[in-house]
């Protein structure tokens, strides 16, 4: 199944249990009956697509209370996506009467997850090797590895492109991925992590409504009164 691009306001829901938001919220939409936890997991909670099912080699995860894993859609021209979690944790800590604050961005490379770990080089290598132990001739391996070679280096700038990378840092640079706080009067009442786990590039990179993703991986929890 093809994965769309989608109104940023969108709200997708399945069955009566599930629901994920797209856009940013209200303060007047929130309700301050919930806790930091609950809002979490009403908002982001990942629900089961299609396209990806979970077997036993892949089990579904066991989310804990106030964990959440969203997978934020985007294209260059919208990564907006990509920082909806901390924007809505925002809007939830305002209408607390409180202030939100990033307190550490996060250490793991947003770019590095859309970045392939072999290299057209490492192609070129492997496939020379292989074709020198069954015995071809040198020339012959050497062709046959610099063909494959192109040939990857077409995907990944195709699947893997730079100008994404050069967003998912640019919306990192921006405090969309880190750890979060929120206080009313000096008085902490949560935080909240947001990191990136895992990219998965458009089907069609040459189709512009198409989008990459990536997921994240969101925690919240209420702080005791001191």
């Amino acid at each position: 199944m093809k994965r769309f691009f989608v109104n940023s306001a969108a709200t997708f829901c399945v069955g009566l249990t599930a629901c994920t938001t797209t856009g940013v919220i209200k303060k007047e939409e929130v309700s301050l009956a919930q806790t930091v936890e609950q809002f979490v997991e009403r908002q982001f909670r990942a629900f089961e697509l299609p396209s990806i099912p979970f077997t036993q080699q892949q089990p579904k995860p066991k989310l804990a209370s106030g964990e959440a894993l969203y997978d934020a859609y985007f294209t260059n021209a919208n990564p907006s996506q990509l920082a909806l979690p901390a924007r809505n944790l925002k809007v939830f800590c305002e209408a607390q009467g409180g202030s939100f604050s990033q307190i550490e961005a996060s250490r793991i490379s947003a770019s590095k997850l859309a970045t392939p770990e072999m290299t057209s080089s490492d192609v070129f290598y492997g496939v020379r090797a292989t074709y020198r132990e069954m015995g071809a001739e040198p020339q012959l391996a050497n062709l046959t590895a610099a063909y494959e070679a192109h040939f990857y280096q077409r995907f990944v700038d195709a699947y893997y492109p730079q100008r994404v990378r050069d967003t998912l840092s640019s919306m990192q640079r921006g405090g969309a991925f880190g750890k979060y706080g929120c206080k009313r009067a000096d008085q902490p009442l949560w935080v909240a992590a947001i990191e990136p786990t895992q990219f998965t590039p458009s089907s069609d990179p040459q189709n512009l409504l198409l989008t990459a993703s990536m997921t994240l991986y969101i925690k919240a929890v209420t702080l005791k009164k001191q």
